[in-house]
């Protein structure tokens, strides 16, 4: 399930974290930890953070499809400030919630991954 990475609380209602009285928040739905895009994001996150501040942004989440311990391990290996809050989403429920393609063929177990992701350099 859900939980915050570094204090492993759960989180049982997705809608709290997206939503905060009087506040403005900002809440990445990102990939997995390991992913290069992810971890541009981070980058770039952290490199605007203190801008999005000064416009008012108070609360900046980010969810992660891997464990609290994958979580924390990129905070630590792209250097994300620890006032963002990373939201762990092991099963990826979050942006099934929201309608994330899963990609091409993802229940199909009988096909390679490596083939699977040979595909996706010709769009699949």
């Amino acid at each position: 399930g859900l939980s915050n990475s570094a204090t492993s609380d759960p989180v049982t209602d997705l809608q709290s974290v997206l939503t905060t009285s009087d506040t403005k928040t900002l809440t990445i739905f990102s990939t997995y930890a390991s992913d290069f895009n992810n971890i541009e994001y981070a980058q770039r996150l952290t490199h605007y953070l203190p801008l999005l501040q000064k416009k008012g942004v108070e609360t900046c989440n980010m969810i992660i499809n891997g464990s609290p311990e994958q979580c924390e391990l990129f905070r630590e290996l792209v250097g994300l400030p620890a006032e963002v809050i990373i939201i762990s989403d092991p099963d990826g429920t979050c942006g099934k919630k929201f309608g994330v393609n899963l990609g091409w063929r993802s229940d199909d177990d009988s096909m390679s991954p490596y083939f699977k992701l040979y595909m996706m350099l010709f769009g699949f």
